[in-house]
């Protein structure tokens, strides 16, 4: 989904921001947030200024992480296949505080075996935290693993959802 993601000639409103867990770039169009993800990337056509959008989701996550906030409204644009809309349809719809399996969501999808595609589709989130990618985990194993933000980072989320669950 990343991959050709940006028109280097379309523009994007940009912010990077802090967060209590490091820096964050959010992408935006004139209506709907289109990237979200730890770190200060650079984005092709985009311009520097803030729009509606972007200071809802800065506000947004802001709440998010004090606890004050569990659900989020800001409108979000993804590029995917049908299959990775589907699985980030079924991730977006978990609850704040729960996990699940990556196994968990292929069988909603259809077949157990789309797990390795429900995993990729979670490294290829481009909106992460409002497409909470970091509630699914792997079967077995204390889910912090593989998270393209980094498992101290998913760790970080799974255990801020649990202390305001």
């Amino acid at each position: 989904m990343i991959t050709n993601y940006f028109d280097k000639n379309k523009t994007y409103y940009i912010h990077h921001f802090e967060t209590p867990l490091g820096e964050m770039t959010a992408a935006a169009e004139e209506d709907a947030l289109v990237y979200l993800r730890f770190g200060h990337q650079g984005i092709y056509g985009s311009k520097k200024e803030k729009n509606e959008i972007i200071d809802r989701t800065v506000k947004q996550l802001d709440e998010y992480f004090k606890g004050e906030r569990k659900d989020f409204d800001i409108p979000i644009r993804v590029k995917a296949k049908e299959f990775q809309e589907k699985a980030l349809k079924e991730i977006k719809n978990l609850k704040y505080g729960e996990t699940c399996t990556y196994g968990d969501i292929a069988l909603k999808l259809g077949k157990k075996t789309y797990s390795r595609g429900v995993g990729a589709t979670c490294r290829g989130n481009t909106i992460v935290i409002i497409i909470p990618c970091h509630r699914v985990v792997m079967m077995n194993e204390a889910g912090y693993y593989n998270y393209s933000d980094g498992n101290d980072i998913k760790k970080a989320l799974l255990e801020l959802e649990e202390k305001y669950k």
